[in-house]
């Protein structure tokens, strides 16, 4: 069910105005809202469509793995934005920072409402509660080819409010975005603060970009664990993100670039 751009007054100025964004479609429940994008795409929507949804049967998460959606009871968000590379050449065609990009968004967008983060390379957004880090946001960003255009798919999973929701397996160590402020949120006003705050930075100049990361980034001087998709494990200290928005990790006095993995953290930053 498509949603009419005047059903939030944020939203609709913001379909009206200057940003990249032209439509947005909310569903009650999908497969997955990347892939309602994609399809859109190569029915020939232009990029630009934001897609979004309660909830989520198949959702990804990064290397394959699951996003889980809200428990029973709980709410959630799933954004799905669309966007040109070549046409609106985001970060300059820097396609490696875009990820960067949505996590400065959205910590941007929760810290207006008093929640305290933290960025967790590559694609986690940490919300800060009694001293621990919780996810509250995941991120995965898609690169497709369609006949001569080259697209990106970029999805956040918000966990909107899982107060008084038990939760099982990996989400035990998860929060909401309701828990951490401690009240209620109001997800389409949530919703229109990260797709401006998307576009602005879309928008910044690489080196810009890597700084706002970095000011918000607990991965940086931590010692790190990363598993990498080839099966392989680096263990050092994670020291600086580098042009493309690999993570540095200094191994043993030398340093290497991480494109891609699963990153723990091993102690807190010093």
């Amino acid at each position: 069910m498509s949603t009419p751009s005047d059903a939030h007054p944020r939203l609709a100025a913001l379909l009206e105005g200057p940003a990249r964004w032209h439509t947005w479609q909310h569903l009650a429940e999908v497969g997955s809202t990347n892939d309602v994008a994609l399809d859109a795409l190569r029915a020939g929507t232009p990029p630009g469509l934001v897609v979004t949804a309660d909830r989520q049967r198949t959702g990804r998460g990064r290397i394959g793995r699951r996003w889980q959606d809200a428990p029973t009871g709980g709410v959630s968000l799933a954004i799905s934005a669309t966007v040109e590379v070549a046409g609106s050449r985001p970060l300059g065609g820097a396609v490696g920072l875009v990820p960067l990009a949505a996590g400065v968004a959205v910590a941007d967008a929760l810290r207006a409402r008093g929640v305290e983060v933290a960025l967790k390379w590559p694609n986690d957004v940490l919300a800060v509660v009694d001293g621990a880090e919780r996810k509250c946001v995941g991120i995965l960003v898609e690169h497709h080819h369609l006949d001569d255009r080259a697209v990106l798919v970029i999805g956040i999973g918000i966990n909107v409010d899982w107060r008084g929701v038990p939760r099982l397996d990996e989400a035990t160590a998860w929060t909401s975005v309701a828990e951490a402020v401690h009240g209620d949120v109001d997800r389409f006003a949530l919703l229109a603060d990260v797709l401006g705050g998307l576009d602005a930075r879309l928008r910044d100049e690489g080196s810009t970009l890597r700084e706002r990361y970095r000011r918000a980034c607990s991965t940086l001087g931590r010692e790190v664990e990363v598993a990498r998709p080839d099966g392989g494990v680096l263990r050092g200290r994670a020291v600086d993100l580098a042009t493309d928005g690999a993570l540095v990790v200094e191994v043993a006095g030398r340093r290497q670039s991480v494109a891609a993995g699963d990153v723990h953290h091993l102690r807190p930053a010093t």
